[in-house]
């Protein structure tokens, strides 16, 4: 079984709907899908059209309720507060997952992730990491090309990692 969490707020409720049906849509494997949310509420409409899918195993959402709490650098940026939830996914998620793959709620899935994710898994379970991410060369980019993050967001490092597709060993 894959376990899958997505950590957004009511602005991307679009998007993580479209999200979730494409990678529903293109598993082979049943999933248990998680969600760290602002405003569960706001996303129920959306949880019925998903849980006709047939590779859903499970659904759960949990109410980010963490109080008092300053995110730094969420005014005018390209993140949200909701970028923050994953730092508490283990105050969420239940004691019983080894392993998750945490996705953006803008992440479309074109293929089947089943074989990709059981394969960076026993990587990742024979290093001595506990995330996998893919990391990005500013070499790797040009300004004309299809990969422009480095450009886009104005990085002056000459590496980066996208947090936005992470297995992370729990």
């Amino acid at each position: 079984m894959q376990n899958y969490l997505y950590c957004f707020d009511e602005n991307y409720n679009k998007q993580a709907l479209c999200s979730i049906n494409s990678l529903l849509k293109n598993s082979r494997e049943e999933l248990r899908i998680f969600i760290i949310h602002k405003n569960p509420e706001s996303f129920e409409k959306y949880i019925r059209l998903i849980k006709k899918n047939l590779n859903l195993y499970s659904l759960d959402i949990y109410k980010f309720d963490k109080k008092n709490l300053e995110f730094p650098n969420i005014e005018e940026a390209h993140v949200s507060e909701a970028t923050y939830y994953r730092f508490f996914i283990n105050e969420y998620l239940p004691k019983d997952i080894n392993e998750i793959l945490y996705l953006d709620a803008d992440i479309i899935c074109n293929n089947d992730p089943s074989e990709n994710y059981e394969n960076f898994l026993m990587e990742l379970n024979n290093s001595k990491h506990t995330i996998a991410v893919k990391t990005e060369w500013k070499d790797n980019f040009t300004v004309d090309g299809y990969h422009d993050e480095f450009y886009r967001l104005d990085l002056t490092s000459k590496k980066y990692f996208n947090a936005g597709v992470m297995l992370i060993n729990l």
